[in-house]
């Protein structure tokens, strides 16, 4: 599995090139089967945690950009924060998901953070614009914490509805759906151990 791709993703601000997470980004192309056939019911879910600062953000927007172009995956990165105005709220395979996302938002009333909760509502939007069929659809929401505790909820219940949503909509849309969580709290890896257990 080749890293070069992900190597060319320049970092925003200090404009040098991505590296050392070649190990991290292997893992990842293997758990959502990099190459293999795709099958809905190797969908899953992937919760990425760690103190805030440690890369997590950019480790997914280099993923992001070193698999845009490739016509198995259809990709999207959403950052949810309100706060992250200056950044790239969206990075995604096609513009026209980018559209789709926008005109769900108009429809949550401008609340990006509500993206989150409506799951089934963006693989449709993305799916009356691509074809899904045959491909792997990896949606990458960034810190997850905003709508969580917004809407009072935590990791695990976010967790435990996606799961099941996941693969009715993999089978519906006969393709593979892999949801990214991305969250610096440390409740979330300590919910996820004692679940775990």
């Amino acid at each position: 599995m080749k890293t070069t791709k992900l190597h060319k993703y320049i970092v925003p601000d200090l404009n040098i090139n991505f590296v050392d997470r070649d190990r991290e980004y292997e893992k990842l192309l293997e758990l959502i089967r990099y190459g293999e056939e795709t099958k809905p019911e190797h969908s899953l879910n992937l919760v990425i945690t760690g103190p805030w600062g440690c890369g997590k953000t950019e480790f997914m927007r280099a993923t992001t950009h070193a698999l845009q172009q490739d016509p198995e995956i259809l990709i999207t990165y959403m950052n949810l924060p309100k706060a992250a105005v200056r950044e790239e709220f969206y990075i995604a395979t096609e513009d026209s998901v980018v559209e789709a996302l926008e005109n769900l938002v108009k429809e949550l009333v401008g609340d990006r953070a509500k993206l989150l909760l409506h799951l089934y509502n963006i693989v449709k939007y993305i799916a009356k614009r691509l074809n899904l069929k045959g491909r792997k659809l990896v949606l990458i929401f960034d810190e997850v914490t905003v709508p969580l505790n917004r809407y009072r909820l935590t990791i695990r219940d976010l967790v435990t509805g996606l799961s099941k949503e996941i693969y009715d909509i993999a089978h519906e849309h006969r393709c593979q759906v892999h949801v990214i969580l991305l969250t610096s709290e440390q409740t979330a890896a300590k919910t996820l151990q004692e679940r775990r257990r």
